[in-house]
């Protein structure tokens, strides 16, 4: 987190012993907003305001040299240089006296500030010395926020603490041994400029990282041999292009470090033996390196084989998770030991405890008094004298041999870390002299960045910075749940609670919400309101947007059609000066008639008589021309207006609950899920740093309906930034302010695929690894075959049903593969008389974790075969489940099916049976993947492709910035708007969506079909949804599927366009990517379209 709150302090004084600052403009506000506007007059002196957003972000290009400053701009206005709040404040500005205002307004003075408005320099009679101070901060590094260093208690004293829950009777006093301490450990430093290391590994150096590994864990008990010289010299072949070719080298020489490396590499082709190859060669070498992986399950098994090497490898994880992942770790220990104890040695059982060593030093005047949770441990400024003496909070004296606290202590030393993409992005840097999260710490500390599974990650970072939230959807809505559950929690603690100003004022604001949904579901279902549910049913709405269609409508122009500007700018300066207040700020108190009007919708005692006071000032407001057409439609106008007040309020409400949930989170008691979409927001250090999203960062409302019905689920949707921009620059993030990052290598099987708006990273490979000849012989001569299940003579659908209907659906379907016919064994059985003995066992692949019980207790229970299913590490197993860190045991259990929802089983894992190779033999798909109709990730996926397109490519332009700016911003919200107004629905998608559509869901499903392909093994793929060719199930069906029925068809046809020869003439970088295309995906390319449809409905 920088420390933004200096750099005007000299000028803040003079500011304020004026006493003219309006009441609604703070002192950073005003110095914020003048500060944006002193680099316009420097640099862009004739660009209205609306040409600051796209240059700060990065969709229009600067000039040359420029970025630095642009970067200390970012830092130093914070949320005040975001497109929607720097006209707001520079209209608060507007409002202070002239004589303290440094710029003057060039346009109309008598209307709102917005994108086209400009300023110029005024001659200064106030704080004549903001000039010289503004240049001096841009042009000076913006500092850190520190991080403070509490004073410890003193051994051999008594000290109080209150739990987490605060209440009175949790005051624990605890006596603190007198011991003898080893010192703090060192704290990590910032640098004030770095410059990266660069290397070139010889191939011979990569063998004897190998040998060595493998000599080292030979004399290492129970630690299995890793044979990695072997695998390095026999299996792992990585190919590189030759210098101004398009021919590839394979096994170069050498291995360059400099910059970004991207590595993609076919199933089973040694990806993750190279990099911890690489890994080791780079800590020998005298390197730092960091290490991204899925989980903290294989953070925890990463670091441990480390450990075996003698490398000082410490896990990053979060301390608010660390006691649900270190209950994880013991859990699975426990589960896959062959004893009652694990006998063996794992290094990384150091790094799951939760355990406070304060614990038993407590006063325990209550028997029934439970030990600490990590939320209680008085790590840090916790402890106050229990003498009663004044004095600050103290930090736990044990800290420095907490074995809670043991990667704290190990970090500054370590060789290399080892985190998850949740860890690296949100979890704080410790312990560092300075404020911020790791993904800043390692611009600053490591050489090497290696990202495993890097299109996985980059989809971890764009979710993180777009949130969703179903306010209302029958009884399990945020606001029916969650919300009521946080205010009935005060009541159970005795109210206790409300002594808190803030949680009065978030009590407070929760009834507002609460009120504020009703009214709006008020509107909504009553019978005559239909023209109101068509208008909000899918289409994201805000209070915003539907005061601006009834300004339209007041005008008669038609809402979200181009028309000319001579018709459009007096609407346009009515909604400015009339509404634009009132849908921004909804909790402020309107000035003049719009009092009375607001006050005829919201007021707490209102009758429908009052409404006229509203009918009355929109008729009023009617241009002459439009009167008698309002008139007419005054009903829908009034509705208009009084659901615009209402969506309005549930925003900014919602927004303000959220500003204030850290502050009350402890004090309320257990949040339930529903505090994910506060606590998983992404921290405020990325503000400055994360571009905005093209269409503008929003926070809008999405209505969708049930069937025809008047009712409907609300959802809350907040777009916080482009994620994905960060796995772009996780080698340059700091570089503008002189800080160049580590090297990063980014590895993947399919984070090369240019139409999947979701996996594809836009940074051309440099490295490709080859399967080895036994598998890709083995995956050609693999077959697929589509084989729906049948009911009743009708082919059965999995998906696009819910509830039971698609229980039912995965049961027949399940049936149809396991239950024997009349005069015909299973196909199951079938299936597995030509698989090899040692492959006999199958997978089941569902969407859901939820589908994947369905199936598997049904084979259980109505079949002759055993299955489990695949859950979370973090659940309990129940009594058919099996832990996903568990996963490379199945080889060696007696079930004969395991179920498995496609996201949990298509990476990273391997079921192999005792010769190494492949223990599933076959697959069968029980759904076709589809993601929910209504899901967000699809559309936020492509608006974030096309946004990190212009930031690659940013526009350069010689002419208005702002202009420039629009126009792209224009486009983009078209775009957002038409993908959100539209339910995902494959048959439904055309173009460049449904090309998307079609390579996201080829990615998991060729990782997946790479678990049942190893050590040389053939496979069968079973397709039983008959919704993967709805056409082709449909008996005597003359009809063929096409590409926009049939997600098989668009696979095949998508694969086979991707590898159609170039012209020999095509510039290099485009027959470059077609031997790239062609090296990963010519043996899918083979699977896909020689899918055979005969079918087993009989």
């Amino acid at each position: 987190m920088r420390d933004a709150s200096g750099w005007y302090g000299k000028l803040t004084p003079d500011l304020t012993a004026t006493e003219a600052l309006p009441a609604d403009l703070s002192p950073k506000e005003f110095f914020s907003a003048e500060l944006g506007l002193f680099f316009l007059s420097e640099h862009y002196p004739d660009e209205p305001i609306g040409g600051l957003w796209p240059l700060m972000s990065g969709y229009v290009a600067c000039r040359p040299g420029l970025e630095p400053e642009l970067r200390r701009l970012r830092l130093l206005m914070g949320e005040v240089g975001r497109s929607k709040y720097f006209p707001l404040c520079l209209d608060k500005y507007m409002k202070a006296p002239e004589n303290i205002r440094g710029f003057r307004r060039t346009d109309a003075t008598d209307r709102r500030v917005t994108d086209r408005s400009t300023f110029d320099r005024r001659d200064l009679t106030h704080l004549d010395e903001r000039w010289e101070e503004y240049q001096r901060a841009l042009a000076s590094p913006v500092p850190y926020a520190s991080n403070p260093v509490g004073e410890p208690a003193q051994p051999g004293h008594a000290y109080t603490f209150v739990r987490a829950d605060g209440r009175d009777e949790f005051v624990e006093i605890v006596d603190i041994p007198d011991i003898e301490l080893p010192p703090p450990p060192a704290m990590m430093p910032v640098l004030e400029t770095r410059t990266r290391k660069t290397d070139v590994i010889n191939r011979s150096e990569m063998r004897a990282t190998a040998q060595w590994i493998d000599a080292k864990l030979a004399g290492i008990p129970d630690v299995p041999a890793g044979d990695y010289q072997r695998i390095w010299d026999e299996r792992i072949t990585d190919c590189v292009f030759k210098d101004d070719s398009d021919e590839l080298t394979c096994k170069p020489s050498k291995i360059r470090l400099n910059g970004v490396t991207h590595e993609v590499g076919l199933m089973n082709s040694g990806k993750s033996v190279k990099a911890f190859l690489v890994t080791v060669n780079r800590v020998h070498a005298g390197w730092h390196v960091t290490v991204i992986v899925e989980s903290v399950m294989k953070a925890l098994e990463l670091v441990a084989r480390l450990r075996h090497l003698d490398i000082d490898a410490v896990p990053l994880v979060g301390v608010s998770s660390r006691e649900q992942h270190a209950a994880t770790y013991w859990q699975s220990t426990l589960d896959t030991s062959e004893s009652t104890f694990p006998t063996h040695q794992d290094p990384a059982a150091a790094f799951a405890s939760a355990i406070c060593l304060l614990d038993p030093h407590r006063r325990r005047v209550d028997p029934h008094s439970v030990p600490l949770t990590p939320n209680d441990f008085p790590c840090r400024g916790q402890l106050r004298p229990h003498t009663g003496e004044s004095g600050g909070a103290l930090d736990c004296p044990l800290l420095s041999v907490c074995p809670f606290q043991l990667a704290e202590q190990r970090t500054s030393k370590a060789q290399v870390w080892v985190t998850t993409p949740q860890g690296l992005l949100r979890s704080k840097a410790m312990p560092a002299e300075k404020n911020m999260r790791w993904l800043e710490a390692v611009q600053h500390h490591s050489d090497l960045i290696i990202v495993d599974e890097a299109d996985r990650v980059q989809k971890v970072f764009d979710d993180s910075f777009v949130q969703s939230e179903v306010l209302v959807a029958g009884d399990d809505g945020w606001a029916d749940t969650t919300l009521i559950r946080w205010l009935r929690g005060v009541s159970r603690l005795d109210r206790i609670p409300m002594e808190h100003e803030k949680v009065q004022r978030f009590a407070r604001l929760g009834r507002e919400l609460l009120e504020a949904v009703d009214e709006l579901y008020i509107l909504l279902v009553r019978p005559e309101n239909e023209r109101l549910r068509k208008i909000l049913h899918r289409n994201p709405f805000t209070g915003y947007s539907l005061l601006r269609r009834l300004t339209w409508a007041l005008f008669g122009l038609p809402y979200g059609e181009v028309v000319e500007i001579a018709r459009e700018q007096p609407a346009e300066d009515f909604f400015r000066d009339q509404l634009e207040d009132l849908a921004l700020n909804p909790l402020d108190e309107p000035i003049g008639e719009l009092r009375g009007v607001t006050e005829s919708v919201l007021g707490r005692y209102r009758t429908e008589d009052d409404l006229e006071i509203l009918d009355d000032w929109l008729i009023r407001h009617a241009p002459d021309g439009s009167r008698e057409a309002v008139e007419h439609d005054l009903d829908h106008l009034r509705l208009l207006f009084q659901a615009a007040l209402w969506s309005s309020r549930i925003t900014t409400l919602f927004l303000q609950m959220s500003n204030l949930f850290p502050a009350v989170d402890e004090l309320l008691g257990e949040p339930g899920r529903g505090a994910s979409i506060w606590r998983d927001k992404p921290p405020a250090d990325y503000d400055p740093l994360v571009p905005e999203a093209l269409m503008g960062n929003l926070m809008a409302l999405q209505w969708t309906r049930k069937g025809t019905g008047r009712t409907g689920d609300l959802r809350l949707m907040w777009v916080r930034g482009v994620g994905r921009w960060l796995i772009h620059h996780l080698h340059d993030l700091l570089e503008p302010e002189g800080i160049e990052g580590p090297n990063v290598l980014l590895t993947s099987a399919t984070s090369w695929m240019k139409n999947s708006s979701l996996y594809h990273i836009d940074i051309r490979p440099s490295s490709i690894l080859l399967s080895p000849d036994e598998d890709k012989q083995a995956l050609a001569r693999s077959q697929m075959t589509y084989t729906p299940a049948m009911a009743h003579g009708a082919p059965v659908f999995v998906s696009g049903r819910t509830g039971t209907e698609r229980d039912d659906a995965l049961r027949t379907v399940t049936a149809h593969i396991l239950r024997q016919r009349p005069g015909r064994p299973p196909l199951l059985e079938r299936v597995r008389r030509t698989l090899d003995s040692d492959r006999q066992q199958v997978l089941f692949v569902t969407l859901s974790g939820d589908d994947a019980e369905t199936a598997a207790t049904h084979a259980n229970l109505h079949t002759t075969f055993a299955a489990c299913h695949v859950i979370p590490d973090d659940l309990e197993p129940g009594e058919y489940g099996l832990h996903k860190r568990q996963l490379p045991t199945f080889g060696a259990r007696d079930e004969d099916v395991l179920v498995a929802a496609e996201l949990a089983i298509q990476r990273g894992h391997n079921v192999l049976n005792r010769r190494a190779a492949a223990a599933l033999g076959a697959l069968f798909y029980l759904t076709r993947p589809h993601p929910p109709s209504s899901d967000l990730s699809f559309p936020v996926s492509l608006v974030n492709r096309d946004a990190m397109t212009r930031l690659l490519n940013p526009a350069h332009t010689a002419d208005s910035v702002a202009d420039t700016g629009a126009v792209l911003r224009h486009v983009e919200r078209k775009l957002w708007h038409r993908l959100l107004g539209e339910l995902v629905i494959f048959r439904w998608l055309r173009g460049e969506a449904h090309a998307a559509f079609v390579a996201n869901a080829f990615v998991p499903m060729y990782q997946t079909i790479g678990r049942t392909i190893r050590g040389g093994t053939t496979t069968q793929v079973f397709l039983c949804d008959a919704a993967f060719a709805p056409r082709n199930a449909v008996r005597n069906n003359d009809i063929r599927d096409t590409v926009h029925t049939s997600l098989l068809v668009a696979i095949a046809q998508h694969l086979d366009k991707m590898l159609r020869p170039v012209a020999a003439d095509a510039d290099l970088d485009t027959r470059r990517d077609h031997v790239i295309d062609t090296t990963l995906y010519q043996l899918a390319h083979q699977l896909f379209t020689g899918i055979r449809w005969t079918d087993d409905r009989n």
